[in-house]
Formats: structure tokens, sequence, C-alpha cells
């Protein structure tokens, strides 16, 4: 299954100087490069650390909610 997303930059950078593979922002990057999440540029699921800076939706995820989603779907 594919998820279409939008991934927040904070994502990639934490994700890059993340020194643990078994993070969630780290697998979420390992999920987009894999083909499992497509990044998309307009209205779709959010993917961000900061959530404190969205108003509460059900599209805006943090990573681990993100890859909760992908494992339960698999």
């Amino acid at each position: 299954m594919k998820y279409y997303a939008v991934i927040d930059t904070n994502v990639f950078i934490s994700a890059l100087l993340s020194r643990h593979p078994d993070v969630a922002t780290v697998k979420v990057l390992n999920a987009m490069l894999h083909g499992k999440i497509i990044p998309l540029y307009h209205d779709a699921y959010l993917v961000t650390s900061n959530q404190k800076h969205y108003p509460i939706r059900d599209f805006i995820v943090t990573p681990a909610e993100m890859m909760e989603l992908i494992e339960k779907n698999q």
C-alpha cells in the first residue's frame, strides 16, 4: 500500500541528523525512499514533529503516528 503525505522539513532534518535508525523520523524517510510514502506538495496528511504550530486536525500526524498507520496496514 502506498501513502501520500506532505513531509515537513523538520522531519527530514531530524532524520538526517539522527544517529538512531529506529526512530520514527528515520523510518518515515526510509519509507519515502522505498516508495511506501509518496511525498506531496498540497493538501494531504501532513507529517510533522511540530504539531504545536498547526491546529489539531485528523490529517496532521507525527512521524510515529505515520509509521503506525503504515505498520497497521501491512
